[in-house]
């Protein structure tokens, strides 16, 4: 949907027509999901999390000032609904356990460049679970979103430095996380 497009939807919700908050959400669903479970860590709170910002996103959505896209505004209140849910259930402190256990799906069809690609896949959904919050977070943003700095900015209202540093930490830990699934691979 181009920022027109949503700027029209976005009018048509507020003048009533509610099935239009439906393609919102619709278009940034993926994102926004995949932004909540790198914070929360499991696809199930992350759905819990995605509930509440929608809720948040239609009560607010008077407030959307068309300054940004629609998903910068959206990613925000996503962010900021993960955060609270972390708070309460305090999960920050958790100590954070590197998960040696696989199991893979062979599709013999496909034969070994998908069971390649489902392998690094896995892999790297395993190790954003790993990280730290905040780093999993700026990862996903950059990386499986696409967003720059300045809008991983807009998005989470983080300062660009610390933006900057959470990243190249959350690199960091990926490397090494990835390499260690490499070498336990390896051993079995």
């Amino acid at each position: 949907m181009t920022f027109q497009e949503e700027i029209q939807c976005i009018r048509s919700v507020l003048n009533g027509n509610l099935n239009e908050f439906e393609k919102l959400i619709t278009d940034n669903k993926v994102g926004a999901f995949s932004i909540a479970e790198s914070m929360v860590k499991n696809s199930s709170d992350a759905n819990d999390v995605l509930q509440e910002a929608y809720i948040n996103a239609f009560n607010y959505l008077h407030t959307f000032n068309a300054e940004s896209r629609f998903s910068t505004w959206f990613y925000r209140i996503v962010v900021n609904q993960a955060l609270k849910w972390i708070r309460k259930n305090k999960q920050i402190n958790k100590p954070l356990k590197f998960l040696n256990q696989s199991s893979y799906i062979i599709d013999t069809n496909h034969g070994l460049e998908q069971l390649e690609k489902h392998e690094k896949k896995k892999s790297i959904q395993r190790i954003l679970k790993i990280l730290k919050p905040k780093e999993a977070l700026m990862l996903n943003m950059f990386y499986l979103q696409e967003l720059s700095i300045k809008e991983i900015h807009q998005c989470t209202g983080f300062s660009i430095p610390n933006i900057k540093v959470l990243l190249h930490r959350g690199r960091a830990n990926f490397l090494n996380f990835y390499q260690q699934t490499l070498r336990n691979n390896e051993r079995q």
